[in-house]
């Protein structure tokens, strides 16, 4: 048991974490820290795990800022649209997470990063508002990725072992366009 309690069993992800937590910044290392999507018994491990950091994030921000009822339901509202706006990545998420071996579409990634990127930067400032105060780089506690709940990205798991199971490499495709493209 590493990271504050949270279990971390083979390739499970742990969002937040910090790469230098025993286990070295390598690549290798790194890699095994994603979530596994293939398995149903990864993706709930991984689950299990953010849902005690985000318990142990909304308790370390109750004490350190005295948090009272109306700034802790701020934090309820603001986890709830940061997981809507995050919920429509979940199938390009799942395609990255799909072959671990082959680097994925350039495009793909710099457009998936650049969105995901401006929905968390904004939830963050959100975030650092309630509290009163910015989020320092070392403060891992009041880092919004730890209000990220994972539940949300079940379908893309999902779909991503059927797919797995029938040896497709994507989704099915929209009109004119391939399968493995950003919106």
């Amino acid at each position: 048991l590493t990271d504050g309690g949270a279990p971390r069993p083979g390739r499970v992800a742990v969002v937040g974490a910090d790469a230098n937590e025993g286990d070295g910044n390598t690549p290798q290392n790194r890699n095994n820290r994603r979530i596994d999507w293939s398995s149903e018994e990864g993706f709930e491990t991984s689950i299990v795990a953010q849902r005690m950091r985000r318990a142990k994030m909304k308790q370390a921000l109750i004490e350190k800022h005295r948090l009272r009822r109306p700034a802790i339901e701020r934090i309820e509202v603001l986890q709830q649209k940061l997981n809507d706006k995050l919920a429509p990545y979940g199938e390009e998420v799942s395609l990255l997470m799909q072959d671990r071996e082959k680097d994925p579409n350039f495009s793909t990634v710099l457009t998936l990063t650049q969105d995901v990127t401006g929905i968390l930067a904004e939830s963050q400032d959100e975030l650092d508002a309630i509290v009163g105060e910015p989020t320092k780089l070392e403060d891992k506690d009041s880092q919004v990725w730890n209000l990220i709940d994972l539940e949300t990205f079940r379908p893309a798991a999902e779909a991503l072992r059927k797919r797995t199971a029938e040896g497709t490499d994507s989704p099915p495709s929209e009109e004119g366009t391939e399968g493995n493209q950003a919106p």
